[in-house]
């Protein structure tokens, strides 16, 4: 009986503790536990980096997982991967649930499971029974299969809490507190004037707070050693202290009192704060370093009970910031705070309240029993709490996560709260240049539709929508002659740029490039900017015309062919002068006569130039042009008959390289088009 009346004692005095490190409100990686022990990490401050500010306070789903009782207070950890544990005290199983609350494994153990799970940096599981007073340390697979066991010297109705080292401490009411190393071995233990009831606190330099039933809180250092011991004037109450302990190392604490205390890291007291009645509730500190904390009723009995049933939010200069009301029933269960400020807090009335940082009411969800076990909140803002009806409740919205690749967007985007039973329809867009590959729902693949709605949904759920880049094909191609670089079929990504470099062959030239059948003109490269669909690029080339004169002979050769002329080249004046008609013809240009004005006209592309017999003037493309800037007696003559032209002068306007070979007299005429 005394062991019975002893864990109902301790039961409203379990809160929070650690897995593997000290973090307040840090975003967790991804190999940590979300939440691994009450009120979140180790200085138990219960403030969390989870954001509820969607939770509209919706009952998710409900499993039954606790033995249905009054003081009902297990709690649950969460591992990385999501699964929730629990204890089911009187059931003697440990379960393990999914994030849907159906059941992913339980196995038994040997007696009840008061205490609250812990995980510990590798996912090591530690529970403690009540009756066979061991703390067990099992793998997370479910299979139930345990790394060690440690025997303590008597109960030890609250959970471990675990070091930066790995260091496991609990304590035992054999007023033992024990250092366990994390092979289950013993580091060492301390012993304190009475029965340690209530979990551990550790503070951001290391030191551990730990308190007995005789109201006496203990500073104790890693290695052991004390540091420093505070006692409250309530001694005769027989109840632990509990503590949480800010980021500056002010220490708050309360016993069976009505006394907040903020102690300074020395033990010497900062301020005080007097609630309406007894602290039954652990503090908790946010980030903004607000102290939250919820009276209860008398335990001396009077007529009418008394009963304060505030949550007090207090300055962490001592002074009350603002006081909310339950709805007149007893606050014994702890506070948790969300990443945007609102705080959880369970009463006896049955409710789960959500509180916002202002005090007034967010929502409340009422439960189907007394509410004394305290909040745990997942990365995704779902709330969980434990109720005396026996049954764990997932409060909140489900969760559809909608996640995109490179090349598009899907509306609405991120984590999206949707009510148990609603619908959210999503949808698809791809950016210019890109197209739906696939989407995805729930790892599955559905094709690559532009919308798709989740119907009635009951679960968590995620969407992810791929894109592709669009690609374009571009055809290279030559005629005989030359190249181009790159050539043949490219293919090419939306929006690039692709320059084509163009190289006649020897004896060759580029006639023209034509660019989707259009021409662009003889260009030796050419760059396609902005590509948004396909292309074609075509060089065309041509031989180059020679063509070799030699004074005195009639005869010239036209790319290794022979032809004649009407009369020999001549030299005059020091320039060679000939019939040109068949030079000209040879390189596919006309040549008229006009005898009127004893003007002769040639043409050869867009070039025409205008020559008159006996002037040293001719026109080119209708500009005067002298014939020869340093002999004005080089000019057009007839002679035995024969229209004889300066021949330097015609060609290399129309754009030859011509060449004089002096010793042969010979004139090689070189055309590119």
């Amino acid at each position: 009986m005394k062991k019975l009346v002893a864990i109902l004692l301790v039961v409203l005095m379990l809160f929070s503790f650690f897995q593997g490190a000290l973090r307040e409100n840090v975003v967790k990686a991804g190999d940590q536990p979300i939440w691994p022990m009450l009120q979140y990490n180790a200085q138990r401050t219960g403030q969390c980096p989870y954001d509820t500010s969607k939770n509209t306070g919706v009952l998710k789903w409900k499993q039954l997982v606790f033995w249905p009782r009054f003081l009902a207070v297990s709690a649950v950890a969460i591992a990385s991967d999501g699964t929730i544990y629990a204890g089911s005290d009187y059931f003697y199983y440990f379960y393990a649930l999914n994030s849907d609350g159906t059941i992913k494994w339980k196995f038994k153990v040997d007696s009840w499971l008061v205490s609250f799970p812990t995980i510990g940096p590798d996912g090591t599981i530690y529970v403690l029974t009540h009756i066979t007073d061991y703390l067990y340390a099992y793998y997370p697979d479910g299979s139930g299969k345990l790394k060690w066991k440690f025997k303590l010297g008597d109960n030890g109705a609250q959970s471990p809490i675990i070091g930066l080292d790995g260091t496991i401490y609990i304590g035992s009411y054999d007023s033992y507190f024990y250092a366990i190393n994390p092979d289950g071995t013993l580091k060492w233990k301390f012993k304190a004037d009475n029965k340690i009831r209530a979990p551990a606190t550790i503070a951001p330099d290391g030191t551990i707070y730990v308190s007995s039933s005789g109201n006496y809180l203990y500073a104790i250092n890693p290695d052991g050693a004390l540091k420093w011991t505070f006692e409250t004037p309530t001694k005769d109450t027989g109840a632990p202290i509990s503590v949480a302990v800010a980021s500056d190392g002010t220490i708050y604490a309360a016993g069976r009192g009505k006394i907040l205390y903020a102690l300074n890291p020395n033990g010497m007291i900062k301020w005080t704060f007097e609630t309406g009645e007894w602290l039954v509730s652990s503090p908790a500190v946010s980030s903004d370093g607000t102290i939250y904390i919820g009276s209860a009723a008398s335990y001396i009995a009077t007529d009418p009970p008394i009963q304060d049933s505030y949550l007090y939010a207090i300055n962490p200069d001592g002074t009350l910031k603002w006081k909310f009301k339950v709805d007149n029933a007893i606050v014994i269960a702890s506070p948790v705070i969300a990443a945007e400020g609102t705080v959880y807090i369970g009463s006896r009335d049955g409710y789960l309240y959500a509180i916002n940082p202002d005090g007034t009411l967010k929502w409340k969800f009422k439960t189907g029993g007394m509410i004394h076990s305290t909040p745990a909140i997942d990365d995704k803002g779902t709330v969980y709490i434990g109720s005396d009806d026996g049954y764990l409740y997932a409060i909140g919205n489900y969760t559809i996560t909608s996640s995109v690749g490179i090349g598009g967007s899907i509306s609405p985007s991120g984590n999206i709260p949707v009510n148990s039973g609603n619908s959210q329809t999503f949808t698809v867009t791809p950016n210019p240049g890109y197209y739906i590959k696939d989407v995805k729902v729930d790892d599955k693949s559905i094709g690559p539709v532009t919308t798709y709605t989740f119907e009635n949904t009951t679960s968590d759920h995620t969407i992810e929508a791929q894109f592709e880049i669009n690609t374009y094909s571009i055809t290279a191609s030559t005629s005989e002659g030359g190249s181009i670089s790159p050539s043949g079929n490219i293919t090419l990504n939306y929006g690039t740029n692709q320059t084509f470099t163009i190289t006649p062959n020897p004896g060759y030239y580029i006639k023209d490039v034509k660019v989707d059948d259009k021409s662009v003109g003889a260009v030796s490269s050419y760059t396609l900017t902005n590509i948004n669909s396909d292309h074609t690029i075509e060089a065309i080339f041509e031989k180059k015309t020679v063509i070799i004169l030699q004074i005195g002979k009639t005869s010239f050769i036209v790319n290794s062919t022979f032809r004649n002329l009407d009369s020999p080249p001549v030299i005059k004046n020091e320039r060679t002068l000939l019939p040109i008609r068949a030079v000209i013809e040879a390189l596919n240009g006309t040549v008229d006569w006009n005898a009127t004005e004893k003007k002769v006209t040639v043409s050869l592309g867009l070039t025409t130039i205008e020559l008159w017999i006996g002037k040293p003037t001719a026109k080119v493309n209708g500009s005067d042009t002298l014939i020869d800037v340093t002999n004005n007696k080089v000019f057009p003559e007839i002679i035995n008959s024969r229209t004889m032209l300066p021949l330097r002068f015609v060609t290399e306007n129309l754009g030859c390289d011509v060449q004089w070979d002096g010793p042969t007299q010979t004139i090689t005429i070189i055309y590119s088009g």
